[in-house]
């Protein structure tokens, strides 16, 4: 079942863009008008197409060098970051208990603040500055509610 040499050259002929079923003399007249239809449509493309600058291309400096531009961009976005994170405190001295599940932090932080404000009416209650309420600390509270 081998194809014959007609149906061979019929099948490249339409690859090529050939019009298999036209005259002879009309097919390169065919060809070019095809391809003449296809430059414009590009042409076309390519006037319509946003320019460089609107697509977010950098203009200013020539193609060549603008991928060691961009590395050295993020080079220098990495060594900022590495900068800020080493002149960060850790997380002890920024008062975060490391022993205590991180669910728990913010139940603790709030804890340490009652304590505190409790503390501290205490103290300007017995200073005098405020009237002294019957006030129990945050943790006779707690073991209330244990207990």
């Amino acid at each position: 079942n081998r194809p014959t040499p007609r149906g061979v050259m019929n099948k490249q002929a339409g690859e090529l863009g050939y019009e298999t079923k036209a005259a002879a003399s009309l097919q390169q007249t065919i060809k070019d008008l095809g391809r003449e239809m296809i430059k414009d449509v590009l042409d076309k493309a390519l006037r319509d197409r946003p320019s460089a600058a609107e697509s977010g291309v950098d203009t200013k400096s020539a193609p060549a060098i603008q991928g060691a531009m961009h590395e050295l961009d993020m080079a220098q976005k990495r060594d900022s970051i590495s900068r800020g994170m080493r002149r960060r405190p850790s997380a002890e001295d920024a008062g975060i208990d490391t022993h205590l599940a991180r669910g728990l932090q913010g139940i603790a932080k709030t804890l340490e603040m009652e304590m505190k404000s409790d503390q501290v009416s205490h103290k300007l209650g017995d200073l005098g500055i405020i009237s002294k309420v019957e006030t129990e600390s945050v943790l006779a509270k707690i073991d209330d509610c244990l207990n």
